[in-house]
């Protein structure tokens, strides 16, 4: 059964992404205010057991707590990859099909930001209505748009 005042996170990386990801979870439980407890998911391709225990070392430092999940990375050969990038960009893809059946809503971050403040009020913005919610992405996203063939109002970069 879902905890309904827990906020479930999820965060994709790969073994040479655990350092940012890393300062990203510091800075998400580091600016966090509110009572909720929060449950930080990741997706890897399989994370070396240090990897795992640094992790969850800082996350329980805040009371948080993880939980990591496992894809086959050979689900995305023959995808196409850009410049430094490793197949985990895709692994949010499979978030529908990873998380509990009993998680009805996640924040999906992109393992390399820093987040500056607390995610709560994020967390009960109100997105029933839609598949997505999503952060316009001034400026950046016109050439990706553009090259898209969509409205940059219709574009959000993760």
């Amino acid at each position: 059964m879902i905890n309904k005042d827990e906020i479930n996170v999820v965060l994709a990386c790969d073994e040479k992404y655990v350092q940012h990801t890393g300062v990203t979870i510091l800075s998400l439980l580091n600016n966090k205010k509110s009572h909720h407890p929060i449950i930080i998911n990741i997706i890897s391709s399989g994370l070396a057991p240090d990897s795992c225990r640094i992790l969850e070392e800082i996350a329980s430092r805040y009371g948080a707590t993880v939980a990591f999940f496992t894809v086959d990375p050979d689900k995305f050969n023959g995808l196409v990859m850009f410049n430094h990038y490793s197949p985990a960009i895709y692994y949010r893809l499979m978030i529908p099909d990873i998380l509990p059946g009993n998680i009805e809503k996640a924040i999906y971050f992109d393992s390399d930001v820093i987040i500056r403040n607390d995610i709560t009020e994020l967390w009960n913005s109100d997105v029933s209505e839609y598949y997505i919610g999503a952060v316009y992405d001034p400026g950046i996203g016109n050439e990706y748009a553009a090259n898209l063939g969509v409205s940059e109002n219709n574009y959000f970069n993760t």
